[in-house]
């Protein structure tokens, strides 16, 4: 049986075999590029009715449960994963069973190879995971690990978001995790809409971070506060999680002092003062701001009110727990 591409451990599991010989000796790339899998010799059903007594491993692509004549899909994923380091590094991989019995490290494949993706050298790990719970259990859970990651991107200008209730004009700001957006809503007034970057979208663990944002994002919208930064809105657009607040005119503390000059001790405190109070309803909320600085305390337009600002990093807060 010949089946073009990876995907034919699909079709292998689906008619309720296991390979269980996966490794790059029996994977031959045809001159049209396409890859083609052979050697069918040990494989076994997926749900034996008889104990097998043809057990026959290659230590650097083979798990150890294979040796205890296992048939189980995750299987062939681990030799699979393995073949790939094999191809992307040169390198032959530590056997699984040293790794299990004598603590062998497994050598990252970005430690060979420092330009493999971070998304393959992630995928790859996962499919060798120690312990056959922690992989992927079927070959098209560990086949979605290796798809390109679809990205949003919504910061061309004119962009519209939540069925033409938001505009996008412009980037304002981009960091680690987040990047924001000046934008109209539907009334002609001004927002600033917050989301996760597009190299975080590219992140194997996105799903987690856009958990924590979404997270994060609610609870901010209930720090109702005058110098904290208003959440108005938050909402999905297509698969990325944005979140809508209050656009402030005026100046960051950094800017004010850096145009006008050192403040004076009451004008400073006022502001330092009202942060505190802020701060004060952010913890009580269970969350840490953990980004205080200057550039984060925008005093509004012709007031002297301050505002805390950018909760990108914000986590949430457990007492005793670092």
């Amino acid at each position: 049986m010949y089946t073009s591409n990876w995907g034919s451990f699909k079709v292998v599991h689906q008619a309720g075999l296991v390979h269980r010989d996966a490794h790059p000796g029996n994977i031959i790339v045809q001159q049209d590029g396409k890859a083609v899998l052979i050697d069918f010799g040990i494989a076994g059903e997926t749900i034996p009715t008889t104990v097998s007594s043809k057990v026959f491993v290659n230590p650097a692509f083979a798990p150890y449960e294979q040796i205890r004549s296992g048939r189980e899909p995750y299987i062939d994923v681990y030799s699979l994963a393995a073949s790939l380091y094999y191809a992307v590094t040169g390198q032959l991989p530590s056997p699984l069973l040293d790794r299990k019995l004598y603590s062998v490290p497994l050598i990252l494949p970005q430690q060979h190879i420092p330009s493999i993706s971070d998304d393959l050298n992630q995928a790859i790990l996962k499919g060798m995971e120690l312990e056959p719970q922690d992989r992927p259990q079927t070959m098209q859970e560990w086949l979605e690990m290796l798809a390109p990651k679809q990205v949003v991107s919504i910061g061309s200008p004119g962009y519209q978001l939540r069925g033409g209730k938001y505009t996008i004009e412009r980037t304002l700001a981009q960091g680690g995790f987040g990047i924001t957006y000046l934008a109209r809503n539907d009334r002609g007034e001004w927002v600033v809409i917050k989301t996760l970057n597009e190299t975080v979208q590219r992140r194997p663990d996105f799903a987690k971070l856009q958990e924590d944002f979404v997270r994060e994002a609610l609870r901010l919208a209930k720090c109702n506060h005058p110098h904290i930064v208003r959440v108005d809105d938050v909402f999905q657009e297509g698969q990325l999680w944005c979140m809508v607040m209050e656009y402030i005119q005026g100046e960051n503390l950094t800017d004010r002092v850096v145009n006008r000059g050192i403040l004076s001790q009451a004008e400073a405190l006022g502001y330092i003062r009202q942060i505190s109070e802020a701060l004060t309803v952010v913890h009580n909320n269970g969350l840490l701001h953990r980004d205080i600085k200057p550039a984060n305390i925008i005093v509004r337009a012709g007031k002297q009110e301050a505002v805390l600002i950018d909760f990108g990093i914000a986590r949430e807060f457990t007492p005793d727990l670092t």
